[in-house]
């Protein structure tokens, strides 16, 4: 296998509990070799007839499911199966498959790479596309990206579970 090399860093979303994002580096994606263009695999694409292996990962924002013959296919005029990434999904380099947004965050725009994270004063599921859609409780708390709601003690002074 060749390496194809990342771009740049990325950011993964709440791997820690759901509590606050996590950077991180991007891995290498593996280009797959002896794969013929006809059948590239997922996450790649091919725009080489007769390629004996994929041209290079699909593009961020956009996802490569089978066969597809560009890096930013918008599911109408490219061959294969992919698309624009739709909303409630992000798509980083390589997607082959969409994948939802986490709680906490949300997408209400096609074509990203991310998700963004779900503002103060409301809270949000997964796959989320309006992010103002489930407005903070009265008497609760909701901190940016967050997926719980707190409760405000008035006693305490303090917002918990």
């Amino acid at each position: 296998m060749s390496r194809v090399p990342s771009q740049g860093t990325g950011f993964s979303l709440y791997l820690n509990g759901g509590r606050n994002p996590v950077p991180h580096r991007v891995p290498e994606i593996e280009k797959p070799r002896g794969i013929t263009c006809g059948f590239v695999a997922g996450g790649f694409y091919c725009d080489t007839v007769g390629a004996e292996e994929p041209t290079a990962p699909c593009g961020a924002g956009h996802f490569c499911t089978l066969g597809t013959d560009t890096a930013t296919p918008d599911g109408s005029s490219n061959l294969g199966t992919g698309g624009l990434c739709p909303t409630g999904f992000y798509c980083p380099v390589g997607t082959a498959v969409p994948l939802p947004c986490a709680a906490g965050t949300y997408n209400f725009v096609t074509g990203q790479a991310t998700c963004a994270q779900c503002p103060a004063g409301y809270h949000c599921g997964q796959n989320t596309t309006d992010p103002t859609s489930d407005p903070c409780p009265p008497g609760h708390f909701c901190p940016p990206g967050q997926l719980n709601v707190f409760l405000f003690s008035r006693v305490t002074g303090r917002c918990g579970w």
